[in-house]
């Protein structure tokens, strides 16, 4: 069976929606990635990036870091990254900690 990535990418954007920030995080890899065919997209991938670092996902907020770090869908900014690099290290205690 061939992955069908455009059913893959349906079933994660459902998830994210429902507020699952893994489908945010794993959904925003694929935009940055590429896969399958799909051409990477830095603006997508930000989007869901920040959206499954904003559900509390440790890996997405460390990619989150990333794309500030580098202007990958967003604008280069090194406090963020460094804020995001250390919300993905040390965790989220409580929402007023997010701010994005």
């Amino acid at each position: 069976m061939t992955p069908d990535i455009h059913k893959a990418l349906q079933y994660y954007e459902l998830g994210a929606e429902d507020g699952f920030g893994d489908c945010a995080f794993k959904l925003g890899l694929i935009y940055r990635d590429g896969q399958e065919g799909l051409e990477p997209n830095q603006n997508e991938a930000y989007k869901w990036i920040r959206k499954g670092a904003l559900l509390e996902t440790c890996n997405a907020g460390n990619a989150l870091g990333e794309c500030h770090e580098n202007g990958w869908g967003c604008e280069l900014n090194l406090r963020k990254a460094l804020y995001w690099y250390d919300v993905s290290q040390t965790g989220i205690k409580n929402g007023d900690r997010l701010r994005s």
